[in-house]
């Protein structure tokens, strides 16, 4: 019985660190596409997941950085502008990426425009 119960927790971990690879290598796709700003990219590594941005952009970082910021940083004014059209505004509000994009320097942006004509 202990054999049993073993070998089942054994295929049980084996499942739930294969998802978790799945979900990082969609994680890192997300987040090559926002760095070369791959429109085209970001909503096929979407779809692979069967993930939407409005639902997982509040939670999903790259190197610490929300994806708006992460656009910012990188001048990926079409993923960037794509991406707030995607999420909710309460959700931009939460995030702060307009009180981050302002302490940073991004106020000349594309991306800090559309943010900002979103949020206000």
């Amino acid at each position: 019985m202990k054999k049993k119960l073993l070998i089942a927790g054994v295929i049980l971990a084996a499942g739930m660190n294969s998802s978790f690879v799945y979900a990082n290598d969609i994680g890192v796709a997300i987040c090559k596409s926002v760095i070369g700003n791959d429109k085209h990219g970001l909503r096929l590594a979407l779809r692979s997941g069967n993930l939407k941005l409005r639902s997982i952009y509040k939670d999903l970082r790259c190197n610490d950085k929300s994806l708006i910021q992460l656009a910012l940083e990188n001048s990926a004014d079409d993923v960037g502008t794509y991406i707030i059209s995607k999420v909710a505004k309460s959700t931009l509000d939460e995030v702060n990426d307009l009180g981050w994009a302002e302490s940073n320097g991004f106020t000349g942006s594309a991306i800090y425009t559309e943010l900002k004509n979103r949020v206000d």
